[in-house]
C-alpha cells in the first residue's frame, strides 16, 4: 500500500477496507479521548477481555509503541494485526545498584533498582544501567584479565589512579566488600550493591564524562593456535607491527550461539593467557556497547562461521576519512572481518 503524507495507521485500515472489501471486510473500534481508537474487532473476529484476547499491532521488530490513531507507518514497513492472548509480565526480583563518590569534586551518588535476569554477572548490570539510564550512568571502562575477569578502571568518567593516590572502585554489598569481582558475582534479590570510589582508605566513587579507550594486549612472539574442536569456528587475531615489541597472535575459537565478539576476546584470554594477556574496554552508551582501542561496535558484532577477525594496532590518523595512507576496512572499522588477504 502506498504511503500518503503523514497519515496514521487508522487511515490505512480504512483504505484497505475501501480497496479490498472482500479481504478486509470491516473493523470495529472504540475511541478514547487522548488515546485514540482501540481496535475491538477485525473481519468480525472480536477481542474478548474475558478470554484475555486483544488485537496486537506489530511490525518486523515487535509490538508497536503507539496505537492505530497515533502510529505513522514508514516506507517498506510490514504492519500486522495479530489476535493475541494477553500474558502478564513475569515477576522479576530486583537489587539496588549504586555508584558513589564522596572524594572527588563533583561529588555524586546515583542509585537505581535493576531487575535480576537469570544468572547474569554484575558487569552485565553495569551495561544495563548505562543503557536504561544514560543521563545518570554515562559510561565505565575496565581491563580484562585471564581467569579473573574485569577490573574496573573508571565509572561515569571518574578514573582510578593505582600508582599515585592508589584510588580504586571498591564494590560493597550491604557495606561489606565483595569477595569476587564484577565478572563473577551474581546479584541476588534484595542485594544492595555499591561502587564506592576509594583513595587510601577514604571511601566512595563515580563521576560523569567520557572514558578514554585503551586496548592493552601485550605479547612478544608470533603464534598461531588451532584448537582441537568440532563445529563452526572463527579465527581471532591480534596484530601489532607499529610499536615494539611487535607481535601477531592468532587462534581458532568455536562459535557459540549468538555471543558477541567481546565474548570471544574474553575466551581467548582465558584459554590462551600466554598470548592474549589483557585488553581494556570502555562502555559507550551512545554506541550501545564497548570500544576496544580504535575499534568500535565490538560488543554488537556477532561472529558467524568462517569469520577471520583481526585486531591491528594502527596510528589513529591512518583511518581518518579521505586520508591517503590506507583504505578503511569493511563496515568502517579496523576489524578485518571477512576482508581479503592483506585487507
Amino acid at each position: 500500500m502506498e504511503l500518503v503524507d503523514n497519515n496514521t495507521l487508522a487511515y490505512y485500515m480504512n483504505k484497505a477496507c475501501d480497496m479490498y472489501p472482500e479481504t478486509f471486510t470491516k473493523y470495529v473500534a472504540t475511541y478514547f479521548p487522548g488515546l485514540g481508537y482501540y481496535i475491538e474487532s477485525i473481519n468480525n473476529q472480536a477481542s474478548n477481555w474475558r478470554d484475555k484476547t486483544f488485537w496486537q499491532i506489530m511490525n518486523d521488530t515487535g509490538p508497536l509503541p503507539l496505537g492505530a490513531s497515533s502510529y505513522v507507518p514508514s516506507t517498506g514497513e510490514n504492519i500486522m494485526f495479530n489476535l493475541t492472548v494477553f500474558e502478564p509480565f513475569p515477576f522479576h526480583e530486583t537489587f539496588s545498584y549504586t555508584v558513589n563518590n564522596e572524594v572527588n569534586v563533583p561529588y555524586f551518588n546515583h542509585s537505581v533498582d535493576l531487575f535480576i535476569i537469570d544468572e547474569k554477572p554484575l558487569v552485565y548490570y553495569m551495561s544495563t544501567a548505562c543503557k536504561k539510564y544514560p543521563d545518570v550512568f554515562t559510561n565505565y571502562s575496565a581491563t580484562y584479565f585471564p581467569t579473573l575477569g574485569y577490573l574496573i578502571d573508571s565509572n561515569n568518567g571518574l578514573a582510578v589512579d593505582r600508582n599515585t593516590d592508589k584510588s580504586y572502585w571498591k564494590i560493597l554489598n550491604f557495606s561489606q566488600p565483595l569477595s569476587v569481582g564484577v565478572s563473577s558475582y551474581v546479584p541476588r534479590p534484595g542485594d544492595s550493591i555499591v561502587f564506592n570510589f576509594t583513595i587510601n582508605g577514604k571511601e566512595n566513587g563515580t563521576g560523569h564524562d567520557t572514558t578514554t579507550v585503551v586496548t592493552t594486549i601485550k605479547t612478544l612472539a608470533t603464534t598461531t593456535t588451532t584448537s582441537a574442536m568440532t563445529g563452526p569456528k572463527l579465527r581471532y587475531t591480534v596484530r601489532n607491527k607499529m610499536v615494539k615489541p611487535y607481535f601477531s597472535h592468532s587462534v581458532q575459537l568455536s562459535i557459540e550461539d549468538k555471543q558477541p565478539l567481546i565474548y570471544y576476546m574474553e575466551k581467548a584470554c582465558n584459554e590462551y593467557p600466554g598470548e592474549f594477556k589483557t585488553f581494556s574496554v570502555s562502555y559507550k552508551q551512545p554506541f550501545n556497547g564497548y570500544f576496544v582501542d580504535a575499534i568500535n561496535g565490538v560488543s554488537s558484532y556477532i561472529p558467524t562461521p568462517g569469520d577471520e577477525i583481526t585486531f591491528r594496532f594502527v596510528h589513529g590518523y591512518d583511518h581518518l576519512p579521505n586520508h591517503g595512507k590506507t583504505t578503511p576496512s569493511p563496515n568502517n572499522c579496523n576489524c578485518s572481518c571477512k576482508a581479503p588477504t592483506g585487507g
